[in-house]
């Protein structure tokens, strides 16, 4: 885990705690050290984060500049 870093103000240090990417990087480290045989990817799609959106819609790729003027049209409506 991540150790809080020393910051010196006013002379005097004061600890200030880790970010919350440096926790989330250490973790991911430390549990892909406990897993050595499998590749990140392998991780990753066992974990499920890699894979399609069951929710959406299935012609994205086919239809892809109907869904981008539809979002660019939502985001500046008057």
């Amino acid at each position: 885990m991540m150790r809080p870093v020393a910051v010196m103000r006013s002379g005097r240090p004061q600890v200030r705690p880790p970010t919350k990417s440096a926790v989330v990087s250490g973790l991911v480290r430390e549990f892909l050290a406990r897993e050595p045989h499998e590749s990140a990817y392998e991780v990753a799609a066992r974990l499920g984060v890699i894979g399609c959106d069951p929710t959406g819609p299935t012609d994205v790729a086919a239809n892809a500049k109907k869904y981008v003027q539809r979002a660019i049209r939502a985001k500046h409506r008057r």
